[in-house]
């Protein structure tokens, strides 16, 4: 196969016009129909540049394919076969992860405000005149965080299950057909400004989030216990909403650098068997359960998941280190 049939099946995957290659490349649409005809040839700036869109080599591009004899080249030798990932499979999936990620971002955001009809309901019991005793009222919170925590789960394990059939991309090694690198690339590309301004809206968000409490803290006094836990329930609304941010944003990148193999999911980082991550919330869950059980203070202890958050970015960043 010659350049120009190159260019044209190149073009062609990742659906682009003759304008709309010429606009990428800042040249005329008969340069590059003059190209796909094989009556000129792009010059080396060009071709470069044609490389980095298609996500191809400049090799690939400059030198005719020689016909496949079937016997193994001395590099190919040993070296077990990569899992295939079409254009269409790529595309699959990238679309499933953009449908899913605002449904587990509110499962996320399900739990974090699970615990707020609890404490409310608990600061309400001791207001004279609630019609509840204290025993009913940690009943209805219980229920109503319990019904919170299960709906939540229930959204993670519906939507995960779409994920299945390309569960592989987390562990195995790939090899994505031409095409599939630069339309990956292009739309992070194209959502780079979006995700950057929805990522730090959620990061000042969860930031903030603290001040109704030490609004609570510096007014101790001045305010009632009531006033005080909305301020606690402000401050899980605030995060909540900060976290559904990060979370679409973390769905949509992940599954970008799972198909260009970069950030967490270098072929490195899939060989390792040790997950940090499962190790770690695994202890934290452990760690929620045996203090809730011992205190019995459910209504208190379930802010170790917060702080187990924020603490988890700086020890992953710590083990990574560790680890170079």
């Amino acid at each position: 196969m010659i350049m120009a049939d190159k260019i044209i099946e190149l073009r062609k995957k990742n659906g682009w016009s003759q304008e709309e290659l010429a606009e990428k490349l800042g040249v005329s649409r008969q340069s590059v129909s003059k190209w796909e005809s094989a009556q000129s040839v792009p010059d080396l700036k060009k071709i470069l540049t044609m490389s980095e869109i298609f996500g191809v080599s400049t090799d690939y591009l400059l030198k005719d394919e020689v016909e496949d004899t079937g016997e193994p080249g001395p590099d190919d030798v040993g070296d077990p076969p990569l899992r295939k990932v079409s254009m269409e499979q790529a595309s699959d999936f990238l679309r499933i992860n953009e449908s899913i990620a605002g449904k587990m971002a509110f499962g996320v955001m399900l739990c974090i405000l699970s615990p707020i009809t609890l404490i409310m309901m608990a600061a309400a019991s001791e207001v004279k005149g609630f019609p509840l005793s204290e025993d009913s009222a940690a009943g209805v919170g219980l229920v109503t965080l319990i019904l919170m925590i299960t709906a939540a789960v229930a959204i993670f394990i519906t939507q995960d299950n779409k994920l299945k059939p390309y569960r592989f991309l987390d562990h195995e090694d790939i090899d994505t057909e031409y095409g599939v690198e630069g339309m990956v690339k292009e739309k992070l590309a194209a959502t780079e400004s979006r995700r950057q301004s929805t990522n730090l809206i959620g990061v000042i968000l969860c930031i903030i989030s603290v001040l109704p409490l030490f609004t609570a803290l510096i007014l101790d006094d001045k305010i009632s216990d009531m006033a005080a836990v909305s301020c606690v329930a402000a401050l899980l609304g605030i995060c909540s909403v900060g976290v559904l941010l990060l979370t679409v944003n973390s769905y949509i990148t992940g599954a970008c650098d799972r198909l260009l193999e970069q950030g967490d999911y270098t072929r490195e980082n899939k060989s390792r068997k040790f997950s940090f991550g499962k190790l770690y919330w695994c202890i934290v869950a452990a760690a929620f359960v045996t203090v809730s059980l011992i205190t019995n203070a459910w209504d208190k202890t379930v802010f170790i998941f917060p702080g187990a958050g924020v603490l988890y970015v700086a020890l992953n960043e710590v083990f990574k280190a560790v680890k170079k």
